[in-house]
């Protein structure tokens, strides 16, 4: 039995996603391939058991039926455990509980994908960091991490965690993954950072993922439902799916510049800016989000009734309502079934799934008899 260790450098990297469609590459090539969450962070009670939200998931995506779902996670972690753990009252053997997953799980079984929680440190307050597990176990290693590109952002910030993954896993880590690449970054990666790593840190990059608005999309009824916003107009819009984001930065000329690039759009802005909020209506704008509570001008108001775009209004600040929304997109991922055939399709054409193979020591294509 072979066991592939899924993790990231920083969180909402892409990990279901990278496991969703490695995993069906393997089943699709005959494998028996099972699932393990070690320690489970999404409690989710499924009839009579705890469980985890993405142990659910993949229960069902690699029809992993006859397999009781306690077994796809050895600790769920759950409120009344991290104040036991807390108050001293509460110990685990978390190595313990992952070996007796495992043992439970590979009784038939060719591969266990097994999904981390991402960062290293994770799960030291269980006696057992996330580190600790992969060397006390002997999982190879795949560290994914998705593109970023922000004002706080540095340009080493896209190498610099799989550097440290290196040096700290050393040979455990059998390659690493670029997620959510905009495709204008394409090109550099693939030239310089890939020889890179490779030539000075003995890094194999395995894929290179690009970004796919599609695969965050949410509608505008699911980010009303996440903010309890009050929508004001555009009511019989709420269906409508928004695939991008703009966080207003206050500066008209900036703002300006920023919506036009930028299509399918809902805008985030503080509701005392209608020079503003008037601006991004002249771009490819599809939703409103107002801030503060505060309630558009009557021109603002008249604009988007005309256009019938709908407007809401929610009491948090701009930026507390861009990090709920970003949970919300990174929570959705791929719990939508229409959006899990595009994400496995896309892993697998930018994934190379037969070097992840040679690294695990299986063959692309399987020969296995069937039974009579």
């Amino acid at each position: 039995m072979k066991t592939l260790f899924i993790s990231s450098v920083n969180d909402a990297a892409g990990k279901n996603m990278l496991i969703a469609g490695i995993g069906q590459k393997m089943m699709d090539d005959k494998y028996n391939i099972g699932f393990l969450k070690p320690i489970a962070n999404k409690p989710f009670r499924f009839e009579r058991t705890l469980t985890d939200e993405d142990a659910l998931f993949f229960h069902k995506l690699f029809n992993l039926e006859r397999e009781p779902i306690s077994n796809l996670c050895s600790l769920v972690v759950t409120n009344e455990l991290y104040e036991g753990i807390i108050s001293g009252k509460t110990k685990i053997d978390l190595s313990g509980k992952v070996s007796q997953s495992i043992e439970k799980i590979s009784r038939d079984k060719d591969i266990i994908l097994i999904k981390g929680l991402g960062r290293f440190y994770r799960g030291s307050g269980f006696g057992e960091s996330e580190l600790n597990l992969i060397k006390n176990f002997n999982w190879q290693t795949i560290l994914v991490d998705a593109y970023r590109s922000n004002r706080f952002s540095l340009p080493l910030d896209l190498i610099d965690g799989f550097i440290m993954g290196k040096k700290v896993l050393g040979n455990f880590l059998i390659g690493v993954v670029f997620n959510y690449v905009p495709q204008h970054q394409m090109g550099y990666i693939k030239d310089k950072v890939v020889p890179y790593l490779y030539k000075e840190h003995k890094i194999e990059v395995l894929g290179i993922i690009p970004a796919d608005a599609r695969l965050k999309a949410v509608s505008i009824a699911e980010i009303k439902n996440m903010l309890n916003a009050e929508i004001l107009c555009g009511a019989d819009k709420q269906n409508d799916i928004i695939e991008e984001f703009c966080l207003s930065t206050m500066n008209m000329e900036n703002d300006l510049r920023y919506f036009r690039q930028v299509d399918c759009k809902a805008v985030i802005i503080s509701g005392d800016r209608p020079e503003i909020q008037l601006a991004s209506l002249e771009t490819d704008t599809k939703c409103l989000i107002l801030t503060g509570k505060l309630y558009p001008s009557d021109i603002v108001l008249s604009k988007v009734e005309e256009s019938n775009i709908p407007v809401l209004v929610v009491r948090d600040s701009s930026l507390e309502t861009a990090e709920k929304i970003e949970r919300l997109r990174q929570h959705l991922g791929l719990y939508s079934p229409s959006k899990i055939p595009t994400a496995i399709k896309i892993v697998q054409r930018n994934v190379n799934i037969k070097t992840i193979y040679k690294k695990l020591g299986i063959l692309s294509r399987p020969y296995r008899m069937v039974e009579p």
